[in-house]
């Protein structure tokens, strides 16, 4: 794949850790009392090891909820290994849009390959999230897309603006206006169809949060943490480096951040960097900016999302324009 919006910086496979460091890792995961590790890339089914790999974390007495995949080398072959081990992760399968897709995978035929392997995980009884990267190019085919997520019976369906990192620095990105217009519309439909999945629409409007997950969400207090998800769901990239979340590889902080290769678990997570990001609290983001102090969006937009805020060039403390806009201008779904 070339996908366009790629901000991994490892083609075919390069910088991949072999499996025995791997098992180092996993070691260092499980003392630190890691129950669970999701399966992301790049590709994870690249991997001509990743049933070994899969065996030594459940040999660890971890489990694996969840497998990110761009889904074209899903076969039976692989689906029966899994049934084999009884596993029954839910797969997050990037799919950009009907008759769109194999332009943001760079591919010809990643679409119908996509299909095959969405198709087989549903064939095998696996529950399916469609994720939809959108840009000009996928925009006018979210309709389309959202009947084939209707169609195909999917648990869940999320779209969003890739962030600006990697490749998608130089994408153009659909202005606030227009993909809120898009968003509206898909919420339309999907209510009238009685609600088929679970719809995720970037900060536009969230199904999950708003209905579903509403008891787990704690009211807001400037003492809690900036990124609940980063200290919960950390990424370990296919370096080994230990990061709060995958898109803060495009970030000044990139370079600063621990290896799990050159350091123990408890080494790393002290890092002094790490422990910067992932540690902001909302009340030094109010601090950073007073303005914010005093919206009336505050207890929803909760001050945004610090890595969209460091892309943007703010700064770790500083505004992130996109949840802010979004709510200033009346945006939400």
């Amino acid at each position: 794949m070339r996908c366009r919006h790629c901000y991994m910086g490892a083609p075919a496979g390069q910088s991949e850790l072999p499996l025995e460091t791997l098992q180092h890792i996993l070691d260092e995961l499980c003392a630190s009392g890691a129950m669970q590790l999701s399966l992301t890339g790049g590709e994870p089914l690249m991997r001509a090891d990743l049933m070994e790999l899969i065996d030594s974390i459940l040999s660890r007495g971890m489990d694996i909820p969840d497998i990110f995949t761009n889904a074209t080398l899903i076969d039976d072959a692989f689906l029966a290994q899994l049934q084999a081990r009884g596993l029954s992760p839910i797969f997050h399968v990037s799919f950009d849009g009907v008759g769109r897709h194999d332009v943001m995978r760079g591919v010809p035929g990643a679409e119908s390959a996509a299909r095959r392997g969405i198709a087989a995980l549903k064939s095998a009884g696996h529950r399916v999230v469609l994720t939809t990267s959108v840009d000009e190019h996928t925009l006018p085919a979210l309709e389309k897309t959202y009947e084939f997520a209707k169609a195909t019976g999917v648990h869940a369906w999320g779209i969003g603006r890739p962030m600006a990192a990697g490749c998608a620095k130089s994408m153009g990105r659909v202005a606030d206006e227009e993909f809120a217009a898009a968003c509206h519309a898909l919420k339309a439909l999907w209510e009238a169809d009685g609600q088929p999945f679970t719809l995720g629409l970037e900060s536009y409007f969230s199904h999950a949060v708003t209905k579903d997950m509403q008891h787990d969400i704690p009211g807001f207090e400037p003492g809690q943490y900036a990124c609940g998800s980063c200290r919960a769901f950390p990424h370990i990239t296919h370096e080994g480096i230990l990061m709060p979340c995958p898109c803060y590889a495009d970030t000044e902080f990139a370079g600063a951040f621990p290896s799990l290769v050159a350091d123990d678990w408890h080494t790393a997570w002290h890092n002094p960097t790490l422990r910067r990001v992932m540690d902001v609290r909302k009340a030094e983001v109010l601090r950073a900016n007073p303005a914010c102090a005093r919206c009336e969006h505050l207890t929803q937009c909760r001050t945004g999302c610090r890595v969209s805020a460091v892309l943007a060039g703010n700064g770790l403390l500083g505004r992130d324009d996109i949840t802010c806009n979004i709510f200033r201008k009346g945006l939400r779904a």
